[in-house]
This record gives C-alpha cells, sequence and structure tokens, in this order.
C-alpha cells in the first residue's frame, strides 16, 4: 500500500533552513520512495495558467474591436441613409412651393469642401457659384395666345335707328303674331334649345307686315332663322321688300310696284329684282347649304341695301353683293317673308330689326 506523507526536510547548509522547515511530499512504498518538492510540483500548473489566461486576453480583445468596427460602420451607413431621404424630402417640398410646377430650378448649398489638391474641385465650384438662392423658381411660361384675325368679308354695319323690331314677345304663344298678315297657317311658339318666342312658319304660306312709312335708300335688316328639317326637301324661304299696291294679294308670285327677292334654300341662294311684274336682275350664289348646315342651330341673317346696292351675309359670310340689284325709284314699304317647306319639316323666325340712318365704318370714313 502507498502512502503519501507529508515530512519535515532540512539542509544543513543554510540557517534559514534550520530555523523554518520545507514541505515535501514523499510517496513511500515499500518498494521506492520519491520526494518532491513544492516549486517543482507547482510550476508547470502555472505556467499552463497563465498560457490559458494570455489566449482568453487576446480572444476578448480581438472581440471588442470587431464589434466597434461594425458599430461604426453600421452608424456611418445611417446617417448617410439619414442625409440622402432628408435631401429628397427638401427637393420635393422645394418642388412644391415653386411658382411653376412644371419648369423650375432647386439649387442645394454644399459645404466647401477641398480635394487633395487644396482646390475645390470643378463640381464643387459650380456647387459654390449657385449657392445663394436655396429655391430660385423660374418665370412661369408665357402661353401664346391665338391671334385675332380680321374678318375682311364681314363688313356689315347696322344702320344707327331702328325703325321696325319684331321678337314676338308681345304675342301669346299658339296664337297668330299681332300686326301681321298672313295666306297660310302660323303662330308664336316658344322652342326647348332656344329663348324667347319665334314665329312658326308652314308651308304655302305668306307671313306680311306692312311698315308705316316707306323705307329710305340706305337701311339694313337682321333677322334670326332656326331650321328643323329632317331628309325629305325641299327646306328654305324667301323674303321680300316690296313697293305694295292697294287691293293685290298677299301671296303674289311678282308683288306689287317693284321690289326685291332673296331666297334662302338648300344648296342655293338667290337675289332678283323686278318692276311691274317684270324680273330686271338676278344673281345666284351655289356655295354652301346654310338651311342643312344650320339645322337646329340659328342662323344670322343679315341684309345692307345702299340705293341699289344689295350685299347679303349669312353667319358673317358675304354671299351676295350685287351693284344693281332692283330698279331706283321704288318706295319699299312692306316686308313679307315665305316659308318653303316639305311635310315634317320647320322654319322658325325671331329678332327681326329693320334700322336706318348713316353708318360710321370702321376706318372713320361715313358711308356716301
Amino acid at each position: 500500500m502507498t502512502l503519501l506523507k507529508l515530512i519535515p526536510a532540512r539542509d544543513k547548509s543554510s540557517a534559514y533552513s534550520q530555523n523554518k522547515p520545507e514541505i515535501r511530499l514523499r510517496l513511500s512504498s515499500e518498494q521506492n520512495k520519491t520526494v518532491f518538492s513544492e516549486p517543482e510540483f507547482f510550476k508547470p500548473i502555472l505556467m499552463k495558467m497563465f498560457k490559458w489566461v494570455r489566449y482568453a486576453g487576446f480572444l476578448w480583445m480581438a472581440l471588442v474591436l470587431s464589434t466597434g468596427a461594425s458599430a461604426q460602420v453600421g452608424g456611418q451607413g445611417n446617417s448617410n441613409g439619414n442625409s440622402d431621404e432628408k435631401l429628397k424630402k427638401e427637393e420635393v417640398g422645394n418642388v412644391h412651393d415653386g411658382v411653376n410646377p412644371t419648369k423650375f430650378t432647386v439649387k442645394r448649398k454644399l459645404k466647401n469642401k477641398k480635394n487633395k489638391t487644396g482646390n475645390l474641385s470643378p463640381d464643387r465650384q459650380e456647387s459654390e457659384e449657385s449657392s445663394d438662392d436655396r429655391n430660385v423658381a423660374t418665370e412661369p411660361a408665357v402661353i401664346a395666345k391665338e391671334p385675332i384675325k380680321a374678318d375682311p368679308n364681314f363688313d356689315f354695319i347696322p344702320g344707327e335707328q331702328v325703325v321696325f323690331y319684331e321678337d314676338f314677345s308681345g304675342d301669346k304663344a299658339g296664337d297668330f303674331p299681332e300686326n301681321w298678315k298672313s295666306v297660310g297657317n302660323g303662330k308664336v311658339v316658344t322652342l326647348s334649345k332656344f329663348t324667347g318666342k319665334w314665329l312658326q312658319g308652314n308651308n304655302k304660306s305668306a307671313y306680311v307686315f306692312d311698315l308705316r312709312k316707306p323705307l329710305q335708300e340706305d337701311f339694313t335688316m337682321e333677322m334670326d332663322v332656326t331650321p328643323d328639317i329632317g331628309e325629305i326637301q325641299p327646306a328654305g324661304f324667301f323674303f321680300y321688300f316690296i313697293g305694295k299696291k292697294k287691293g293685290e294679294a298677299l301671296n303674289e308670285n311678282v308683288p306689287g310696284k317693284g321690289g326685291f327677292r332673296i331666297g334662302i334654300n338648300a344648296g342655293q341662294v338667290t337675289l332678283s329684282g323686278y318692276l311691274d311684274k317684270h324680273v330686271t336682275n338676278t344673281g345666284t350664289s351655289v356655295e354652301r347649304n346654310y338651311i342643312g348646315q344650320g339645322n337646329g342651330k340659328i342662323i344670322k341673317v343679315s341684309l345692307w341695301v345702299q340705293q341699289q346696292r344689295i350685299r347679303l351675309y349669312i353667319n358673317r359670310d358675304k354671299v351676295l353683293d350685287v351693284e344693281q340689284a332692283f330698279p331706283a325709284g321704288i318706295k319699299l314699304d312692306r316686308l313679307r317673308i315665305d316659308p318653303i317647306l316639305a311635310k315634317g319639316n320647320n322654319l322658325y323666325f325671331s329678332n327681326i330689326k329693320i334700322s336706318e340712318g348713316k353708318r360710321q365704318k370702321a376706318e372713320g370714313r361715313k358711308e356716301e
């Protein structure tokens, strides 16, 4: 059996050893005996402990350094991301604050950073030059207006003094208009599409108004006409200015002592002057179907009589201009309107105005 005993060891050569005993490990057995001193036993253990502590310190320092580097890189990324997002928001805000959202300039103030040579880079220099103004909105774009075009064909100028005006406002709807004469049927109506009251004309009818006194040699007439027609022809009307003759039928084909007749039909405009039942002059224009193209609309008819000269305008188009349109010396004192309509077609008349008097031309010269 092996026994481990602690025995004191003495060294006769040292005085210290005489007074202080040395602790030794003695392994005693029956066959052999071995003695270990205290320093020799603990030295390898301490060396291994020191080695492991050193390794642990190195690992801890490496861990600390790697953690700090990661945090620094992440912080820079977040900072850059936040700055970029802030810049985008700033630019968007500047866009909405501009005067013209379709045309603007946003200038950013940059830091005065220098490159390695100590000079500003070209981009930085350009940015610094424009850094005084943060938000500069350019002038709003000037919208080009469509130029005003003069219409040389529409030289119509109405007379200064109105001698006759009829809009049927004083007549009851459904009745024939007061102070008018007729051959055939007719009545005053209202229209759903247009305001006011209108005279509804019928086929084979003549509507006559006798003026209080003959018109002057220089007069104008204006009238609104609204067609309501289908595909069946004819559709149109004639209107006359007549020197009336006592006892004559209202619907005479060549009425009165003389005068002129203008026809506005589908695709044709006609002019006839006559004296004592004889036609003296005609002029015809077949340029446009005013009745068909004006279906459901208001057609503006304007007439200018200047001695024997007649000018006719339809919707600002000068359709006729005839110098010797009818005989001279006829006293015109009657207006007559004859609708020419197929079954189911209608024509409506209103705002008939006759005016007299000298007119001032656009250039300031009085008409002779």
